[in-house]
């Protein structure tokens, strides 16, 4: 149906509805039947209504993904994501602010947006994190005495040019074309980075589906042991 038709049947499915609903009350009749009839006129007359505003609802087009760095005016939004998937095993935001203070490069965000003429919703549907370590924070990640949590400021370098070496912490997304799109930012992101430095590039996993990832992008444990195990430290094997 079109815009014109939608409107006439909803207006119709209203004066029915109404009808339906108001005569018993007009009239003073009460009985169990005339309050069915009155039940049923008001979900006529509230079908009526979705009808009649259902062809002025915004029709958004294909949604558009974006992926960039995050800025000071996304900060705490991209912590509620986080913080809605990983719950307490997750930095505080006190923690992710001074880090993102320090170095405002180590946060991307995935975005979806929707957009209807002049409307558009945007909406995080992805993170990834990559932290530079300084001299100290490498060694520490490396003697197992420091995990992504522990980081403070006095790990983590200004700039990605004096790194030590690459912390590659949070990835989370939405959905299988979120996490494939966050992936490949990522990766890319990472491969950037070290094309400008050869340092290397250290995780260590806190989920399955995040060991899963480390092991199929060419992660090893770097205690030896061959064992693939969560909270373990990974470095990339071509490093």
């Amino acid at each position: 149906m079109d815009k014109k038709s939608y409107v006439q049947f909803g207006s119709s499915l209203i004066g029915i509805g109404g009808f339906m609903a108001g005569v018993p009350t007009a009239l003073a009749i009460q009985s169990s039947f005339i309050v069915v009839v009155s039940i049923v006129g008001v979900s006529i007359g509230g079908v009526g209504i979705m009808l009649t505003v259902f062809p002025f609802i915004p029709r958004f087009d294909e949604p558009d993904l974006e992926v960039r760095r995050v800025k000071r005016n996304d900060l705490k939004g991209a912590y509620l994501y986080c913080g809605g998937i990983f719950g307490d095993n997750f930095s505080s935001y006190n923690q992710m602010k001074a880090w993102f203070h320090h170095n405002e490069k180590v946060f991307w965000i995935l975005e979806e947006i929707k957009k209807k003429g002049a409307i558009s919703l945007t909406k995080i549907i992805g993170f990834y994190s990559v932290l530079p370590l300084n001299k100290n924070g490498f060694e520490m990640v490396m003697n197992n005495q420091l995990d992504g949590r522990g980081f403070t400021v006095e790990h983590i370098t200004k700039d990605f040019r004096s790194a030590t070496a690459l912390y590659v912490g949070v990835i989370a997304s939405d959905g299988r074309k979120a996490r494939h799109q966050s992936i490949a930012s990522l990766l890319t992101t990472v491969q950037q980075l070290r094309e400008a430095k050869d340092i290397p590039i250290l995780t260590r996993p806190t989920t399955t589906e995040g060991l899963h990832l480390a092991k199929r992008r060419g992660f090893e444990a770097i205690d030896g042991s061959g064992t693939q195990d969560l909270d373990k430290v990974y470095r990339h094997r071509d490093v």
